[in-house]
């Protein structure tokens, strides 16, 4: 029930978001903007890039303002299948990819090799959105009834870095794994979840 009334509270706000209410633009900023700022840190954090708090709130400005760009296409792709926070937690987490990618490029010179991190749109590369594309394509119900058909290990995995926002040294403390392990566990975990889900017969990821 409390999913429910959760549920009907995020349409109701992107409905005031699409009619471009300005209390409910501030309402969205001042609810969202702290996990928006997290998730920017923590991905710049897990491909080892150091951005102050200037850089952050860049990337967080550029974020939102990418959300009402084109007549608020991106809002408009939310269907509610997954929570706002998932959703949000996704677009943040490739927005910072990019931009990261951005300032790579600008800083090369000549003919300098450029580093290439990982693309946002990619499995290999975008393991977080492995599982954000599953949980926009499933209930929260049925995701939970798939991952208790993980083993342990992959379930506290996928439980602590996706649903309890710990970050990579958490999970090493609490789980007692080296930290250079938690990424590569996190992927194989969401492989396995996926490879679950693909043969119970859900249907296919769709990239967005």
């Amino acid at each position: 029930m409390a999913d429910l009334v959760h549920h009907d509270e995020e349409r109701h706000l992107i409905a005031a978001l699409l009619a471009r209410d300005r209390n409910a633009w501030s309402e969205f900023v001042q609810r969202f903007q702290g996990l928006v700022y997290a998730r920017v840190a923590r991905t710049a954090m897990e491909f080892n890039r150091r951005l102050d708090r200037s850089e952050i709130e860049d990337v967080c400005a550029e974020i939102f303002a990418s959300l009402v760009e084109n007549d608020c296409a991106s809002l408009r792709r939310f269907e509610g299948r997954s929570s706002l926070t998932t959703w949000l937690a996704v677009i943040s987490r490739r927005r910072c990819l990019k931009w990261m990618q951005r300032r790579i490029e600008r800083q090369a010179h000549g003919n300098q090799r450029l580093e290439e991190l990982p693309s946002p749109d990619l499995e290999a590369g975008g393991s977080e959105d492995i599982l954000a594309a599953v949980v926009q394509t499933e209930d929260r119900d049925r995701l939970r009834e798939m991952l208790q058909q993980l083993s342990d290990g992959d379930r506290s995995v996928l439980q602590r870095f996706f649903f309890d926002g710990y970050s990579y040294a958490d999970i090493s403390r609490e789980l007692g794994i080296s930290i250079n392990t938690v990424g590569p566990k996190l992927r194989r975990a969401q492989l396995r979840l996926r490879k679950l889900m693909e043969a119970d017969g859900s249907p296919s990821v769709e990239k967005n």
